[in-house]
């Protein structure tokens, strides 16, 4: 009868113990807030993709329309120099007087 009695006792034990591991996990949120700020991540990962996206061929356009607009500029000021090419003394012979060594007298 005491055998019988330690492991119907022994099985209560283990039976409450699982209980309170049962209860401790449902009451700890400690991952909680990891899972929900994942979630979170996900969600703005995801509409960010959708806006790039649906964006795309407005910005190849606008990318399109800024190299269109420098290269009519660069052609431009090419039309420009070859038309009017430098005089050959603006480079200048190198030569001076040196300067004051950077004193500034006040």
């Amino acid at each position: 009868m005491v055998m019988v009695l330690a492991a119907l006792e022994a099985a209560i034990y283990a039976e409450c113990e699982e209980s309170r591991v049962l209860h401790r996990f449902l009451r700890d949120e400690q991952g909680q807030d990891l899972i929900e700020n994942t979630l979170l991540v996900a969600a703005v990962a995801l509409a960010s993709a959708g806006i790039f996206l649906s964006a795309g061929g407005d910005i190849n356009t606008i990318w399109q329309s800024g190299s269109t607009t420098l290269t009519t500029a660069a052609t431009a000021v090419g039309a420009v120099n070859s038309s009017n090419p430098p005089s050959g003394n603006g480079g200048g012979d190198g030569g001076g007087d040196g300067g004051d060594g950077g004193h500034h007298g006040h």
